[in-house]
């Protein structure tokens, strides 16, 4: 079955809880560099505090992040999308490389 396939009439909802794995590009461990972490943590907190979802649990691994949030705005795809934008534009910048996220 198809990715697209696989999400064909699925939607997201504020107020409930979803269970995100986000892969860095080719599985590079870039989040090993500790400073490329702390700067994915705080685009996790930006969106906290931009009052879009609640991280309820997270876990940085070195090629990977795993997370529980709650939705408060905005659908899911929108919330990864500014996630991933955001921390792919400041980590890669950190380490003068492109593709953090694919």
């Amino acid at each position: 079955m198809s990715y697209n396939a696989l999400r064909k009439g699925r939607f997201s909802q504020p107020g409930q809880d979803y269970f995100l794995t986000l892969v860095t590009h080719r599985r590079r461990a870039v989040f090993q560099e500790f400073q490329a972490a702390r700067l994915l943590i705080r685009e996790m907190r930006r969106l906290e505090t931009e009052q879009r979802l609640i991280w309820q649990a997270w876990v940085v691994m070195p090629d990977h992040l795993h997370g529980l949030i709650s939705l408060k705005q905005c659908t899911l795809p929108e919330n990864i999308r500014l996630l991933k934008g955001r921390s792919s534009h400041t980590v890669n910048a950190f380490c003068q490389k492109k593709g953090l996220f694919p």
